[in-house]
């Protein structure tokens, strides 16, 4: 694009809705191993797993959000997304979305149900 160009700059391509189905299904079932394991590991630790910090609860969205771009990568997926107009930050949110609203619910029942 030069300087006295009319073009419009490219504009992101929302992804279709049976990707964002299938990922954000692959995104709750990710979460719920994530958090069983870190619950296995807390209940070990003495701790009690509902009740933890935001801290724990961050890094375990970070974990999710990891193991889910693995499980991308693991499953040479990224490439065929890429293709079908899919960034990266779209593959970030199908991960993070699902844990951090999973996360908000069960902070939630935490909280009513002591």
């Amino acid at each position: 694009m030069g300087a006295g160009s009319s073009e419009t700059p490219p504009v992101p391509m929302r992804p279709n809705d049976r990707i964002i189905a299938r990922f954000a299904i692959r995104g709750v079932l990710l979460w719920l191993g994530v958090r069983l394991l870190a619950s296995a590991v807390f209940k070990l630790a003495g701790v009690n797993p509902l009740h933890v910090g935001l801290w724990s609860t961050s890094m375990l969205i970070v974990a999710c959000v990891a193991v889910g771009m693995v499980d991308l990568r693991r499953r040479h997926e990224r490439i065929l997304i890429a293709n079908l107009g899919v960034s990266e930050g779209a593959c970030v949110a199908f991960f993070a979305v699902p844990a951090i609203v999973a996360e908000w619910v069960l902070s939630a029942l935490a909280t009513a149900y002591p």
